[in-house]
């Protein structure tokens, strides 16, 4: 693999990412309705994924960038709650910046992008065993990440009150 690959992997699995990042920013925003960041979540990472099929990103781009979105939001919401603490002086308290209804909504995109890959897979005449062994094993990473933190959330973080 040249040079010119990797960076054009990783450049393109970042620009995924991005769009799997801004896709969470409206949703996150939505609290007290369920349904509709619901719908918006699954439909618009089948949007992304389809637009990444057509654009002819290889399957490990998108495991790649299921990565940076877990990675990022995550961070973010550990930063983000620690700010809030040192604004309100309460550190040691969780003020509960991530509640479980954007944690629903980043398994569901999880959950809707790895469904659409093996949807994916099981319907093209001759899959990239490569390509969707990468994503596969990159969609277990981020579930890791993603369910390593849910449990930290869930017996560890929330709490603290």
């Amino acid at each position: 693999m040249q040079i010119s690959d990797k960076f054009s992997r990783w450049f393109t699995s970042i620009v995924t990412a991005v769009a799997l990042i801004i896709l969470c920013v409206p949703v996150f925003n939505m609290t007290g309705d369920i349904v509709l960041p619901i719908v918006i979540s699954v439909t618009g990472s089948v949007i992304i994924c389809l637009c990444a099929v057509y654009m002819r990103f290889s399957e490990r781009v998108v495991g790649n960038a299921l990565i940076i979105l877990m990675v990022f939001w995550l961070l973010f919401s550990l930063v983000k709650e620690l700010i809030l603490q040192i604004e309100n002086g309460w550190i040691f308290q969780w003020i509960e910046f991530f509640y479980f209804d954007k944690l629903l909504m980043l398994g569901l995109i999880w959950l809707s992008v790895s469904f659409f890959y093996c949807v994916r897979r099981l319907v093209v005449t001759k899959p990239d065993e490569i390509e969707y062994s990468a994503f596969f094993k990159n969609a277990r990473i981020s579930f890791l990440i993603f369910y390593i933190f849910l449990l930290v959330y869930s017996f560890v973080l929330i709490r603290l009150q």
